[in-house]
């Protein structure tokens, strides 16, 4: 999300800037500067999803997921397979996962100073 607005806060700003009736919902012009927005958003984004994607921290739009299988986060995490494990097994199963590179907390980082960076370049568009 912070990718997301870090792209789409400077564009909105910037297009509201050129296009007169850009702020009022109520025109065709604001939508279209906001499916801008959003787009340009999107494409900054996406790397990010694809590495959480890849680390198994989050899930792609297309998983299938197995029928049956419960919604807590250790099962998320086991597949189906972790309804016959024993207890013991499931959290060396879970202590057995690969750590991500680079590490979550680089990445969380990452994605705090992008926004800070779209923010920045949001208010200087906004003042010239």
């Amino acid at each position: 999300m912070n990718l997301l607005m870090a792209g789409m806060v400077p564009t909105v700003m910037a297009l509201r800037m050129e296009i007169g009736s850009g702020a009022d919902p109520l025109t065709p012009a604001f939508w279209f500067v906001m499916s801008l927005g959003l787009l340009v958003g999107f494409v900054i984004a996406y790397p990010m999803n694809w590495w959480l994607v890849a680390n198994h921290l989050k899930h792609g739009m297309m998983t299938v997921r197995p029928a049956g299988m419960c919604d807590t986060i250790q099962d998320h995490n086991l597949g189906a397979a972790a309804h016959q494990m024993p207890h013991s097994s499931r959290e060396a199963a879970m202590d057995a996962k690969p750590v991500p590179r680079p590490p979550v907390l680089v990445m969380t980082l990452l994605s705090f100073a992008a926004l800070a960076a779209g923010l920045a370049i949001a208010a200087s568009v906004g003042v010239g």
